[in-house]
């Protein structure tokens, strides 16, 4: 099975951290299906804004994989995931973005999964070398969360079509992809008005990214983050990019972003951390769920052997997504 440790729309944006602390929708890809694993050739693009209907597997026939499906677009980028759908999809509840490429084994456990394939382009470093996630009010976190977003949209949509109407979900992340997934999960349904409101009150950011699906709840019910840059995305805690680091260079920025802890204490927290991590040690897993603690939150930290460039093990990740999805 082929891994990716971290989402690929963060793999530039982790650098960057750890080097300093280191219009329309488009056209909708038509999704290829193949059983889980094995390779597809090129999508191609259809006419339609949403997906075009497929077939699904029967319940003897396994997990099936959608792959290539356009979600959403962000600066003339098409930005597309993979889809898993379970044997007996109806009524199955839904993962966006488990950190590595086990969608398989969560679907093979009853869930639709979420693989992101092509997300927002690596950003380029600011002027000061930093990274740029502060610039213009936040315009790439929003961007970020948008895309987040964007695949909630289009999980739940899809589970619709094939009967799931009002899943469970969980919204998952590893290293750099746990800090907008976290930004997201405690915004919930909250999100788009919350950024707007924010946006009309400092002058920007504006939207985005334009979803496939631009309609829909964001909320979730659970967050499973493994080795998580919180510090970055809710700077309710101090470390490398944390409250201090975000309000010398944004002040009106971190307020807001802070916000997100005090929307809705229901969600579930599980935050996974390896206990030889140098780059995002346990420690800020530590103080990020002592905070959620405090709002009321059920938060736990689950610590493994290994360090940044180590996944959670798979039993302990399917232990863990299981418990939460309740399965």
């Amino acid at each position: 099975m082929t891994r990716r440790l971290v989402p690929m729309a963060t793999i530039g944006l982790l650098a960057s951290l750890a080097a300093c602390a280191g219009g329309e929708p488009p056209a909708t890809l038509t999704p290829t299906l193949a059983p889980a694993g094995e390779a597809t050739s090129t999508p191609t693009v259809a006419s339609s804004a949403t997906a075009a209907p497929v077939a699904t597997a029967d319940e003897d026939a396994g997990v099936v994989v959608e792959r290539g499906v356009a979600f959403a677009t962000y600066n003339d980028v098409t930005l597309t995931l993979d889809l898993y759908v379970p044997a007996d999809p109806k009524g199955a509840p839904i993962v966006v973005e488990p950190w590595e490429a086990f969608g398989d084994n969560i679907s093979e456990a009853g869930a639709f999964a979420v693989i992101e394939q092509q997300g927002i382009p690596d950003p380029d470093d600011s002027a000061d070398g930093e990274p740029p996630l502060w610039d213009e009010h936040g315009a790439l976190i929003r961007a970020y969360a948008e895309a987040t977003a964007c695949k909630i949209r289009y999980a739940r949509a899809r589970a619709a079509e094939l009967g799931s109407d009002d899943p469970i979900v969980v919204l998952g992340g590893f290293s750099a992809g746990a800090g907008p997934a976290a930004h997201v999960a405690l915004f919930g349904d909250t999100l788009e008005e919350r950024w707007d409101e924010f946006a009309a009150t400092v002058g920007g950011p504006s939207r985005q990214v334009e979803c496939v699906v631009a309609t829909g709840s964001t909320h979730v019910d659970a967050l499973v983050g493994a080795n998580g840059t919180y510090d970055a995305f809710v700077p309710v805690i101090e470390g490398p990019f944390g409250r201090t680091y975000v309000l010398e260079r944004a002040p009106e920025l971190q307020p807001f972003l802070e916000s997100a802890v005090s929307i809705d204490a229901s969600l579930t927290v599980r935050l996974l951390s390896g206990t030889d991590d140098t780059v995002v040690p346990t420690a800020l897993s530590t103080a990020f769920a002592e905070v959620l603690a405090d709002a009321g939150y059920d938060v736990q930290v689950i610590t493994y052997e290994g360090g940044h460039t180590s996944d959670p093990p798979d039993e302990l990740s399917l232990q863990v997504f299981k418990e939460v999805l309740d399965l």
